[in-house]
């Protein structure tokens, strides 16, 4: 069947499902995250799927395929990304886990970490362009830090600690950041600093002032960081309400 042949894949020795709907949308695994699979992609797909088997590609047949191609793919809605497909008794609450490009970090109440290698079994929509590196250190960043910070070392744990709060793939702490100073003072460079971090299709950048615009924050959904950049106008109270509803407060 179709759903045989695209939605699964020989990983590690065994077959695997690869194809997901979530929510209304397909999504198919690759290289360690889902990535959304249009419509039209899918469907094209499918056409030629049928019609290598020599059946009729009519709308019904197509639309009749599809419907059965997402009841055997289907995820319940209230899955939410970032959690085990193999763990049912946990699909609202992320893991507290970070993805990278070859592995899966997982860490546990006690402290310590659990090493994974990507699998489907973990429903995650993003990751790190990097693989993760206990003893890497960046000499020139600390230096930036103690620079802009003014060698302020509880204001330098303040901006370490954020950084690893975007790592989260949850909202838990309720907390959104703004940075104020002068221009060329380094924040500018601090935020590029963290969206590299995060990698680009981890971040979106919708203005403050869009915030009372739904269709706008829809584009925040999935990311770990939103920049609103340089605040032209004063934070309003609907925008501040909005914020703080954001961030789950």
């Amino acid at each position: 069947s179709f759903f045989r042949s695209y939605g699964f894949r020989e990983i590690g020795g065994s077959e695997k499902q690869v194809l997901r709907c979530w929510r209304g949308e397909f999504y198919k695994w690759d290289a360690g995250i889902y990535k959304k699979i249009t419509k039209d992609e899918l469907k094209a797909r499918l056409i030629m799927h049928l019609t290598k088997q020599g059946i009729e590609t009519t709308t019904d047949v197509v639309n009749n395929v599809s419907m059965n191609l997402s009841s055997q793919a289907f995820l319940p809605n209230e899955r939410v990304p970032d959690t085990w497909l193999s763990d049912s008794a946990n699909t609202e609450v992320p893991s507290i886990a970070i993805v990278t490009k070859k592995e899966i970090l997982t860490f546990k109440p006690d402290g310590g970490v659990e090493f994974s290698v990507n699998t489907p079994n973990f429903f995650a929509l993003g990751k790190v362009p990097y693989t993760f590196n206990p003893d890497a250190t960046c000499e020139r960043w600390l230096q930036f830090l103690n620079e802009v910070t003014t060698e302020d070392e509880q204001l330098q744990r303040l901006l370490q600690q954020w950084a690893g709060y975007l790592l989260i793939p949850s909202q838990q702490y309720q907390c959104f950041m703004l940075l104020q100073g002068e221009a060329a003072t380094g924040k500018g460079t601090f935020t590029r600093a963290i969206e590299s971090m995060l990698g680009g299709d981890n971040c979106s950048a919708v203005p403050l002032r869009r915030f009372i615009n739904n269709f706008a924050l829809y584009q925040t959904y999935g990311m770990k960081l939103n920049v609103a950049g340089d605040a032209e106008e004063e934070l309003t109270p609907q925008i501040e309400a909005i914020i703080k509803t954001w961030v789950g407060k």
